[in-house]
């Protein structure tokens, strides 16, 4: 999917994606390819709250 949308990502981005689709967990990475995937694969990423701070509810899936 993502290469039929024109999208070049390095495997082991690919790879952290997968395992994080498949387990439904949260991402959390500061790497612009995970941006890139996120609507592509549904990726579930965390956003941290304000100075990075640990927000709960962004925990929440």
């Amino acid at each position: 999917r993502l290469h039929d949308g024109g999208l070049s990502v390095p495997w082991n981005d690919l790879l952290i994606a997968s395992v994080a689709v498949e387990r439904g967990c949260r991402i959390y990475a500061r790497d612009h390819h995970f941006d890139l995937m996120k609507p592509v694969l549904g990726l579930a990423l965390y956003e941290p709250g304000y100075g990075g701070a640990f927000a709960p509810e962004a925990a929440e899936p």
